[in-house]
């Protein structure tokens, strides 16, 4: 299954490749994309690749360098496909909106009613798509199981959490805040609660978003994806976010 680790402030490249490389190595990946947000616009790099592979793309270090000073919230996604073929790089994460909102999720979910804005086949742009238009409660739409890393274009200046099932791991470091589906053993590693929206601003001060009622996990069969896919890509091999530095609505006071 997928696997994700998201980070509020400005950590080194090194660390980001560090984590890159930790959550391609526990997911058996099919594909790996990184999300630099900087609450006024949002770039996301993504290829069906292994980690190791990531962290030496020329894309990746010009992403990184662009960014990474004003970067407030990032987001690392190890993918094992389960809806929508890994090679057809838009079924990747992290997804997002023409407008900004920028989601990673680890888990597998159906949607009451299928939101037909979709663009990919994969499961958690469904997700997406009922946060974004819905607000944090819409993830009542897409029952099953998740882990979601949640920055909203109406709320720029928060990274939201939310799981229903397993523990999502938090802790501090160097002035920068870390969540992730990974399990981590160490001092000051706290675990989010269940069923609760818990968010994080850009100044690293909690908030509480909606509890959300328990629903039942829904059965899915699991589709293999094999190197050798036949399905043609309809982007780049190495895809650079086609909603590159998106101007998003500016704060308000």
């Amino acid at each position: 299954m997928c696997d994700w680790m998201a980070f509020v402030g400005k950590p080194s490249r090194r660390n980001v490749n560090r984590w890159i490389r930790r959550c391609t190595g526990l997911s058996n990946t099919h594909a790996l994309g990184v999300a630099l947000h900087t609450g006024s616009n949002a770039r996301v790099l993504k290829a069906p690749i292994t980690g190791s592979e990531f962290v030496e793309l020329p894309e990746w270090h010009e992403m990184y360098a662009k960014m990474i000073e004003k970067t407030k919230f990032g987001m690392v996604h190890a993918r094992l496909a389960t809806d929508g073929n890994p090679y057809d790089n838009v079924n990747n994460h992290p997804h997002f909106t023409s407008n900004g909102s920028v989601l990673v999720h680890k888990g597998v979910v159906s949607a009451v009613v299928e939101d037909k804005d979709a663009k990919s086949e994969c499961d958690s742009e469904q997700i997406l798509l009922a946060v974004e238009k819905n607000g944090l409660t819409g993830v009542e739409n897409t029952p099953g199981w998740m882990h979601l890393a949640f920055v909203p274009h109406y709320q720029p200046d928060v990274m939201w959490f939310f799981t229903n099932s397993s523990k999502l791991h938090y802790w501090e470091h160097d002035d920068r805040i870390y969540v992730t589906t990974i399990p981590v053993d160490g001092p000051n590693i706290y675990v989010l609660p269940m069923d609760q929206w818990v968010g994080v601003k850009e100044t690293g001060e909690l908030v509480w978003g909606p509890q959300i009622e328990p629903w039942k996990t829904s059965r899915f069969s699991q589709q293999k994806w094999e190197p050798n896919s036949d399905v043609e890509s309809n982007l780049p091999w190495y895809m650079d976010s086609q909603f590159d530095s998106i101007a998003l609505p500016p704060k308000k006071d």
